[in-house]
């Protein structure tokens, strides 16, 4: 029975008067050579064409004539042949460009302290920030596999935070709830008495945090212990836990200071929340311990660690194997809470994947459940700027293909030792090709997390081997699950980006596994830490646009 659970009660420990105050400039300058070009880069994108005009953002034909310069300066100095191709593919794209003045390099020094340079999001319902109020930048990202293992996460956000400061770490995993689940920027360790519930696999989904994921705990004496890979400076913990009669203790130890202990119990179920400040201005996190004091029910259901006054902060909460629905499983009013409390400035949702692997999807349905997800956040956060992430591309690769040798010479565990020029890591991504082939999609496997893996017959292994090109399918449904995003964006006016556009057209996964180093995972769908990379740096310039608009006056550059 889904027991509907009250409004979390808020609990606030102000160990000290002066909040932590981190100061100083951020930006960093973008390389440049001699002659002022910027010079390459490590992870490069395929130059925009007319078919991409709007995977970038709709209307704003300046960030299209930069991201064509951006390409053809990266590749000055690659080989003379491939250079002229790829020029005359950028000049064949001009065409579908507006004449604009070039934005600066993406990553720029601002010359002032950039910490306090955003508006921060309000929640009324014009959704329009006081103009004397500012502070660091917010951003949350709810999504799938390619969210939760925060490779691709933890890179915008390294990029982001080098540029404009260190806003915290965010929302973490608490504990270890699934191997796919892990934070870039810190580590989290637990004893041997916790174990985890899920969102996804729970009818009851009032009892979830945000994050989707429990961690409970019976003994007294289990630890959850996260050090960040620096110290960090602060102004705000939150930890979330459930609550109820039945409840134990904990106490919270920060910096290995004398802890202090908060009790769980109450008269009813519930949510609770617990904020913790620092103690004097200045202070910054080194450890976070959280200890259980008794033999008696300890839930806890987040952590997170933040700098609102200054800074980026960018959460990633993901989910395996988890569709757009996910979203709307969560209980409406702790979705509403949670988001007015964290007040993002910029929510990105990024799922489609495993929509795409599901062969017998409606896509109406699909359309319909994602505008739901939408409302939603609008509702709950006026303010925030909503972007949505295509799905990239994939290929259905059978589970018997994943051993070498198993379907011939284009075995997914089979990469090319040396691979050949230009299909390399520095220029993999922005190759010209020609358009993907149509493909057959193989059976839908109906496992929940690993919606790309099948059994492949033996006839279509055979079929697999004689291959030449593209040996495995890409699923039938992940183009049109990607063309109905976009529309729906249009629809919404929200902003979209096509991941899979910064990938060879044909048969981009196979180069990408193939690529040395490799970019992509042998199943043809999650990407190597090298490959989620390349897609991090393209997206964080892509969101450059986004985040300018969210610049507080005094910060702001102009777009024209």
């Amino acid at each position: 029975m889904t027991t509907r659970l009250p409004a979390p009660t808020k609990s606030v420990i102000v160990l000290g008067s002066a909040l932590a105050f981190f100061a100083g400039a951020a930006g960093f300058f973008a390389p440049r050579s001699a002659d002022g070009a910027l010079a390459p880069a490590q992870g490069l994108w395929r130059a925009p064409g007319r078919e991409d005009a709007e995977s970038v953002i709709f209307g704003s034909a300046v960030f299209r004539v930069s991201l064509r310069t951006e390409a053809e300066n990266r590749l000055a100095a690659r080989d003379k042949g491939f250079v002229q191709a790829f020029r005359a593919q950028a000049a064949a794209a001009a065409n579908d460009v507006a004449d604009a003045p070039e934005e600066a390099a993406d990553f720029m020094q601002l010359g002032e302290d950039p910490s306090p340079a955003f508006a921060v999001a309000s929640n009324d319902v014009k959704g329009i920030a006081p103009p004397n109020k500012h502070g660091g930048l917010t951003i949350l990202q709810i999504g799938d596999s390619h969210t939760a293992a925060d490779y691709f996460t933890g890179e915008i956000r390294r990029l982001l935070q080098r540029r404009f400061g260190n806003g915290g770490p965010g929302y973490i995993e608490v504990g270890r709830p699934h191997p796919g689940v892990r934070s870039a920027i810190v580590n989290v360790a637990v004893s041997s008495g916790w174990s985890y519930s899920a969102l996804q696999k729970s009818d009851d989904s009032a009892r979830y945090h945000l994050s989707g994921f429990d961690a409970e705990a019976r003994r007294a004496g289990e630890t959850l212990k996260f050090a960040p890979a620096e110290p960090v400076a602060y102004d705000s913990i939150e930890i979330q836990t459930l609550s109820g009669p039945e409840h134990g203790e904990i106490e919270v130890s920060i910096n290995d200071q004398p802890p202090t202990r908060y009790s769980l119990r109450s008269d009813a179920d519930g949510r609770q929340l617990f904020t913790i400040q620092p103690s004097k201005a200045g202070n910054r996190l080194q450890k976070l311990q959280i200890k259980t004091l008794n033999d008696r029910r300890v839930t806890i259901s987040g952590v997170g660690i933040f700098n609102r006054r200054s800074g980026v902060s960018y959460s990633n909460v993901g989910f395996p194997g988890a569709t757009i629905d996910i979203v709307n499983k969560y209980d409406g009013e702790m979705l509403e809470q949670e988001l007015k409390s964290l007040a993002p400035q910029i929510v990105v949702l990024a799922f489609g994947t495993n929509e795409g692997f599901n062969d017998n999807l409606d896509l109406e349905r699909y359309r319909a459940h994602y505008r739901s997800v939408i409302q939603k956040i609008r509702a709950a956060s006026p303010g925030a700027r909503i972007v949505m992430v295509g799905p990239p591309q994939a290929n259905r690769v059978p589970a018997g293909c994943l051993k070498p040798g198993a379907c011939g010479d284009k075995t997914a565990e089979k990469p090319a030792a040396a691979a050949p020029v230009p299909f390399d890591a520095q220029n993999l991504a922005a190759v010209p090709d020609k358009a993907a082939p149509k493909t057959e999609g193989a059976t839908a496997d109906k496992s929940a997390e690993k919606p790309h893996e099948a059994e492949a017959p033996a006839a279509d292994k055979k079929k697999l081997a004689k291959a030449q090109d593209c040996p495995f399918p890409t699923p039938p449904r992940l183009d049109p699950v990607r063309k109905a995003q976009k529309e729906l964006a249009k629809q919404e006016q929200v902003v979209f980006w096509d991941w899979a556009s910064i990938m060879p057209q044909s048969c981009g996964p196979q180069k990408w596994v193939s690529a040395n180093p490799r970019l992509m995972a042998a199943d043809h769908v999650h990407f190597t830490p090298e490959g989620y990379r390349i897609g991090a740096r393209a997206f964080a310039a892509f969101l450059m646009p986004v985040i300018n608009q969210l610049r507080y006056r005094k910060y702001a550059l102009s777009n024209n």
